[in-house]
């Protein structure tokens, strides 16, 4: 049966994963031949090909990569670099997945033997040594531009350059202007010169306090007290804002405290009296308080610890509301926005019907990938946004899975097709 006129995109993709895997073989992979093995079953062209031609696909393969019953060979050390190696596999495969020989069915038995050979591949790379990392040569700093080390100021920035502080002196190496202060001199051009550097000095402790004193200000959040501290900081610190991770549960966390209590009443702690906000769980009478300093509810100013672990241990909360669920939903899933939700709101019946019934991850997993055949899409279909997006909507226990476990349903799927067919 004729091949369609375009080539199997999924079949590239895989192509694409093999050459990227190859790609990471490291030198010590040895290269391979023009008499080696590899090179004498994968040099063939597909036009040359007479009969089926996924059947010199698979005896290639066998030959090769496969660990054959009574042989010592291991398939990994057919894993070659160099143009008689894996350079030629990848461009036999490409070959036949362009070739109008090649149709549907074999062009998917094909996309099972390079997946199995990408994962060969890994497996070669990891019982390889790895190359030695280079590294990075440092940069020669000239003269000019070397940094001196840092003194600490004893002066104020205003004061009069005089004569050397005992403190410092034993670590201060002048520069080569400031012989002349040194031996006496009282000549107009020997202080000026020797001024100069003090003035440089002045000026680096000054911008070193200041990146130093920025670094603070990054890390705090805050520029309160310091100005009046330094005057030389710069004013414009004060649109820094920390935008670091808060302490305290993460937003998914908080979120599904919040979601499983009712809206918070004003009222008044039991043993003191004091206002407090009172929260409810929908699902038991406990009820947890939070101090009332304003009429208004700030969740930013309310913990949703003491929320989160009752809910962890609630009783009655039903299971699909549990906190694993509710990660896996949220860590795919987005927030409507106002548009995405008034659209979903005409797709509503007016009479819902019964939820679905309860699937196991197998029974969901099996039926997946026999969609996925049957209708041609890729092993990557459980890993966009948007096929999760809407799978978390519809039914939050299930986890699509990722194109590596898809592969792995697929062989077990042509297994079981296998011994159907071949019985009959």
């Amino acid at each position: 049966m004729a091949g369609s006129a375009l080539p199997n995109a999924s079949l590239l993709a895989a192509i694409e994963r093999l050459k990227a895997a190859t790609a990471k073989l490291p030198l010590s992979t040895p290269e391979g031949s023009n008499e080696g093995i590899v090179w004498r079953n994968f040099s063939l062209k597909p036009q040359n090909i007479t009969g089926a031609i996924f059947e010199t696909i698979d005896q290639a393969f066998t030959r090769c990569f496969s660990r054959i019953p009574g042989s010592n060979a291991d398939p990994l050390d057919n894993i070659l670099r160099g143009s008689c190696g894996m350079d030629i596999v990848i461009q036999f495969f490409e070959e036949c997945a362009r070739s109008p020989k090649l149709d549907s069915g074999a062009s998917h038995l094909t996309e099972l033997k390079v997946g199995q050979l990408t994962d060969l591949v890994y497996a070669r790379i990891k019982s390889l040594p790895q190359d030695p990392q280079d590294k990075p040569l440092k940069k020669r700093r000239h003269g000019d531009s070397r940094r001196h080390k840092s003194v600490r100021a004893t002066k104020a920035l205003g004061a009069k350059q005089g004569g050397a502080n005992s403190s410092s002196d034993s670590d201060f190496s002048p520069h080569s202007g400031a012989s002349g202060s040194e031996s006496g001199e009282t000549s107009s051009e020997s202080e000026g010169d020797d001024a100069q550097p003090d003035d440089n000095l002045n000026m680096s402790e000054v911008q070193r306090h200041k990146r130093k004193r920025q670094k603070t200000i990054n890390s705090m959040g805050s520029t309160g007290g310091v100005e009046d501290k330094q005057s030389h900081v710069n004013p414009s610190t004060n649109s820094i804002i920390c935008v670091g991770r808060k302490r305290g549960r993460s937003a998914i966390v908080r979120e599904w405290a919040f979601a499983h209590h009712n809206k918070p009443e004003a009222s008044f702690y039991p043993n003191t009296n004091r206002p407090a906000w009172a929260y409810k769980c929908k699902y038991c009478p406990s009820v947890h308080h939070f101090p009332r300093t304003q009429e208004d509810v700030s969740k930013e100013k309310i913990s949703a610890t003491n929320l989160a672990g009752h809910l962890k241990s609630c009783e009655k909360l039903p299971t699909q509301y549990k906190l694993t669920v509710k990660q896996r939903t949220n860590r795919h899933a987005e927030t409507l926005t106002l548009a995405q939700a008034s659209l979903g709101e005409m797709f509503k019946s007016a009479n819902p019907r019964p939820g679905p019934i309860v699937i196991t991850p197998l029974a969901f997993r099996s039926v997946l990938i026999q969609g996925v055949v049957r209708d041609n899409y890729p092993l990557t279909f459980g890993e966009g946004r948007g096929m999760r997006q809407v799978f978390a909507m519809v039914s939050p226990n299930l986890d699509l899975p990722v194109h590596s476990t898809m592969r792995k349903d697929l062989n077990k799927l042509y297994e079981v097709l296998s011994d159907v067919f071949g019985k009959s």
